[in-house]
């Protein structure tokens, strides 16, 4: 339905604004050979942005990104926009915070992307934690904002894998930063206590 041409690319360019343009120029390449076989839509998968963020620094469709600059780009959504025929965004509530706050965030940031004239998706969802239980807020606070705002959505992770995120913390080869586990399916393939809410919403 569309290409993703790559997944957050500016989350490991740590600020350096020379990796920036090089993953820049990269997937300006890639989205050219994309279009010489297939006229399918394209798109890069966003970050989104965390609900502390100063809008007026992270929102990439108020300050444009600006190839001629030495400043790192936090704003990838302007700094990918030729590439984006869809916007595809990551809006995790990383830091838990109250469903009627992050509804809030949301609603400001939904209706700032409408001015950009584009179809938005929600293509990664559900902030990560250790264990079902302490998961359920998240699985809440997210998924009923984004079905309240109409906004399509799919989950970052489906079944339990040895990839990151994707295991219980005590099956960890290597200790895990945060503990992050996002599967939605357990190692048997059973939906994981609380997450039936995809399903249901």
């Amino acid at each position: 339905l569309v290409h993703d041409i790559s997944n957050e690319p500016l989350n490991n360019t740590y600020g350096n604004r020379w990796a920036q343009e090089r993953v820049y120029r990269f997937i300006k390449a890639m989205h050219a050979e994309i279009k010489k076989v297939d006229d399918r839509p394209t798109t890069v998968g966003t970050q989104g942005y965390l609900p502390e963020d100063d809008e007026t620094m992270r929102q990439g469709w108020v300050n444009a990104a600006k190839h001629d600059s030495d400043e790192p780009v936090i704003n990838d959504i302007a700094f990918f926009d030729e590439f984006l025929d869809v916007i595809t965004l990551h809006p995790y509530n990383v830091h838990n915070v109250p469903v009627e706050e992050f509804e809030e965030y949301k609603e400001n940031k939904l209706e700032r992307l409408e001015t950009l004239g584009k179809p938005v998706l929600i293509t990664e969802s559900v902030w990560g934690t250790p264990d079902a239980e302490s998961r359920k807020p998240y699985l809440e606070s997210e998924l009923y904002t984004y079905k309240k705002f109409g906004i399509g959505f799919s989950c970052h992770t489906l079944c339990t894998s040895k990839c990151a995120d994707c295991f219980p913390p005590a099956e960890a080869i290597v200790p895990m930063k945060g503990g992050l586990y996002m599967a939605f399916l357990d190692k048997n393939y059973e939906i994981r206590p609380h997450h039936e809410i995809f399903n249901e919403l």
